[in-house]
């Protein structure tokens, strides 16, 4: 469930016409991506997967999601809510780590913003 998901959000990343299907050119942009080795392509190919409307920022709920897709894989047999709690708290400590205000529903991080984070981070 988790690799269909990551692969249908890159899918709707790349098909810029949506029109359920890949040209050529949007085919071989996901196979540059798909292939992603250094950090920098890491980071964009997560920010293919993260920005489900392609705005450039990444909202609570695209975050939120992204952290459930996530943890998912390693959060098993846990009572209810459990699952939802954890995601919220990691959203908003990513909130709170960048600077944003989580409790502002219309906040959204730039994307320069987290690949700066990370790059920080890495160095």
């Amino acid at each position: 469930m988790q690799t269909e998901e990551v692969a249908s959000r890159i899918f709707y990343a790349v098909d810029k016409n949506f029109s359920g299907y890949l040209d050529w050119k949007e085919f071989l942009e996901v196979m540059v991506t798909m292939r992603a080795k250094t950090l920098h392509e890491k980071i964009d190919l997560f920010i293919k997967v993260a920005d489900l409307n392609g705005n450039g920022k990444l909202s609570r709920d695209e975050i939120y999601s992204l952290c459930k897709i996530c943890l998912s894989k390693f959060i098993k047999n846990t009572p209810d809510g459990y699952l939802d709690e954890l995601c919220f708290s990691f959203t908003n400590i990513i909130f709170d780590t960048l600077g944003y205000d989580f409790a502002d529903a219309t906040q959204e991080i730039p994307l320069e913003a987290i690949r700066d984070a990370v790059f920080a981070v890495s160095n």
